[in-house]
């Protein structure tokens, strides 16, 4: 086994690393939100998502805010949870690839085979504004995890110093963001609805001074924290159009929207006031709960007890970035989903739906290591109006399987490994080689690849989740 070894350069490089690791160095993963992988509502869960040309309640709000214009006067209330049994495995590491002190980091590298639960609860609201014509919605969701739900992880080498394991990318944490929407649908015609709307996600600047008095016990500081909370918006946008008694075709579109985190810490320590550098100051920049721009277009056929819709989307995955602000290099993807309605009776519905998610995540052999998986979406569901109190209301309860197609992962040795630095894309080696011996590093311990990389020497993933969603709504 290679064992390399390095030393530190003085207090002061000790100190700065110490203090700025925690607000510098640890991301926060970038993730959307359950709308955009399980449906808004009980309804569009039970159809697979395939309600871009038939949404007219308050998941019309998500799926295109045009559908608001036939969407009665309603308030709704609604609950999610899902069961995630996805699992990231990781093939045993090879001997003769540890760099140094790789045995002492704070974790283990290990396998991701326990995603646990979510929970979470919906609140929906359509409502005319002066005419019957033009109506408003309103949709928020709010996790049982609370506002702001964020956990760490680098999609590279750098993830051995923290968790030293692998995340999925576009399931995973990101289903356990908030929702903020609101739109407005006007129906200039009996064939024709025009909608707007706009997501929003809020974001950070921080400012953090941290002043140490001691340069020989860095654990002793005084720390002054200063944070302000901004809000961000997306348009969402939509048109639907009826030529025909039986046939509805819908479009929408999502614009891109990230939480941003942004600011910077200035560190004093004692001493040091006559450096050159002194204070240190490290650039806060930090990004999740990413969206990409997708389209969306959907036709809906009805008969007389039934509906069938079709769905494509058109998701622009290469503006995706990763939590450090770096485009991600993702592939853009169309994905297709299929849903079906039928009236037993009056008032009374059943739903199905079938939907194909193809992963934007090329194979990733190089040095980072997104993991997601190309999805299968099966889902049934039913719907019942009734009366309680002299009031209408209706329940719908959605059931969704998402079965993630099992990947397998194998990373690629090149001969001569590039350094990693931030140009880096291959599997990068963490110490050059060298021909000079040093009083540090002796040149045979630094000759070929040494990477602490979570994701060496590969990986597999797969598994499932189940979801189900209830709601109810009140029409009044």
């Amino acid at each position: 086994m290679v064992r390399i070894r390095r030393s530190i350069r003085g207090v002061d490089t000790a100190l700065a690393v110490a203090v700025l690791a925690p607000a510098v160095f640890t991301p926060v993963s970038a993730r959307a939100n359950v709308f955009e992988i399980f449906g808004a509502g009980a309804r569009s869960q039970a159809m697979a998502g395939a309600v871009t040309a038939t949404a007219t309640d308050f998941g019309a709000v998500w799926h295109n805010p045009a559908g608001l214009a036939y969407a009665p006067d309603s308030a709704s209330f609604g609950m999610t949870g899902a069961f995630d049994r996805t699992s990231i495995l990781l093939a045993p590491r090879p001997q003769g690839y540890d760099p140094t002190g790789y045995g002492l980091r704070l974790n283990e590298r290990r396998d991701t085979d326990k995603q646990g639960s979510l929970f979470g609860v919906t609140l929906g609201l359509t409502m005319k504004l002066v005419s019957d014509d033009l109506r408003i919605g309103f949709l928020v969701y709010m996790p049982s995890d609370g506002f702001a739900h964020a956990a760490g992880a680098f999609p590279d080498e750098r993830e051995q110093y923290f968790d030293n394991r692998l995340h999925y990318e576009l399931l995973g944490e990101r289903l356990r963001s908030e929702i903020m929407a609101a739109g407005l649908g006007y129906r200039l015609a009996d064939w024709l609805s025009l909608g707007f709307g706009m997501k929003m996600l809020q974001s950070n600047e921080t400012v953090t001074r941290v002043y140490t008095p001691n340069a020989a016990d860095p654990s002793k500081v005084y720390m002054a924290t200063g944070l302000q909370q901004q809000t961000g918006g997306a348009l969402i946008a939509g048109a639907m159009v009826q030529p025909w008694p039986f046939l509805r075709i819908g479009l929408s579109f999502h614009d891109e929207l990230a939480f941003k985190i942004k600011g910077e810490s200035e560190v004093q320590i004692r001493g040091q006031e006559s450096e050159d550098d002194y204070p240190l100051v490290q650039p806060i920049r930090q990004v999740q709960h990413a969206s990409v721009p997708r389209f969306g277009f959907g036709a809906a056929y009805t008969g007389d007890a039934w509906t069938a819709g079709l769905d494509a989307t058109y998701e622009i995955w290469s503006r995706y970035p990763s939590v450090t602000g770096d485009l991600a290099h993702l592939k853009n993807t169309y994905s297709v989903s299929g849903g079906f309605e039928y009236e037993l009776r009056k008032g009374t519905h059943l739903r199905s739906g079938l939907g194909w998610h193809p992963s934007p995540v090329p194979d990733q052999t190089g040095r980072t290591n997104f993991v997601d998986n190309n999805r299968i979406v099966a889902s049934l569901g039913a719907g019942n109006a009734f009366k309680l109190w002299e009031r209408n209301f209706e329940a719908n309860l959605g059931v969704q399987v998402q079965a993630l197609l099992a990947r397998e992962t194998v990373k690629h040795v090149a001969n001569h490994a590039p350094v990693c630095d931030a140009s880096a894309r291959s599997l990068c080696d963490e110490v050059p080689d060298s021909k000079v011996d040093t009083p540090v590093l002796p040149a045979a311990d630094t000759v070929g690849l040494q990477t602490g990389n979570p994701g060496f020497p590969g990986f597999s993933s797969g598994g499932y989740i189940l979801t189900a969603g209830l709601d109810v709504r009140w029409l009044f």
